[in-house]
């Protein structure tokens, strides 16, 4: 893994919302679209709730929800890919 990128960049998301938190299915940034193959832990804080995944290359990312709108807070890139 290379060194976390903290961006706070805006993202389309594909999630479900359950009683048991948010699910993200598929992560648009920069004009590419990342499948989530999982979904880490979840918290709530001021500025929405927090979602830690990991997408198909590998690279995780932390996701946030608020305000109606979902972010890219941190990503975590492999290696030689972005």
């Amino acid at each position: 893994m290379s060194e976390v990128q903290f961006l706070r960049e805006p993202v389309q998301v594909e999630a479900h919302i359950s009683a048991g938190g948010l699910r993200p299915e598929a992560v648009r940034w920069q004009e590419t679209d990342y499948a989530v193959v999982s979904v880490g832990r979840q918290w709530p804080a001021a500025d929405g709730v927090h979602v830690l995944v990991e997408v198909y290359n590998g690279a995780r990312m932390e996701l946030v929800f608020g305000g109606n709108r979902w972010h890219l807070q941190r990503y975590w890139p492999v290696d030689g890919l972005v």
